[in-house]
C-alpha cells in the first residue's frame, strides 16, 4: 500500500521534472533565438567564428529538446575532422 508520504514524493518528483524540462526548453529556446540572429551576420564574419551559413540554418531547425547554440560548433569541428 503506497503512503502518503511516498505518493506526496512521487508528485514532487514529477513536478520538478516537468520543471527542468521546461527551463530546458526555454534556455534551448532562447540558445535558438541567438543562432538565428547569427544568420544576418555576413559569410566572412561566420567563418572567422568557424560555422557555415549552412551549420545556422541547421541548428535553428534543431528540436527544443537540443540547445542550438553549442551544435554549430560541434558540427564544425566534426567536418574539420572529417568525419
Amino acid at each position: 500500500m503506497e503512503t502518503a508520504s511516498s505518493f506526496s514524493d512521487t508528485r514532487r518528483l514529477a513536478y520538478s521534472t516537468s520543471l527542468s524540462l521546461l527551463w530546458r526548453v526555454i534556455r534551448n529556446w532562447r540558445a535558438r533565438r541567438a543562432v538565428v540572429r547569427l544568420d544576418a551576420l555576413d559569410d566572412y564574419l561566420l567563418h572567422d567564428i568557424g560555422v557555415t551559413r549552412a551549420d545556422v540554418r541547421w541548428a535553428s531547425g534543431l528540436p527544443l529538446t537540443v540547445n542550438a547554440a553549442l551544435e554549430p560548433e560541434e558540427r564544425a569541428t566534426r567536418r574539420r575532422r572529417g568525419r
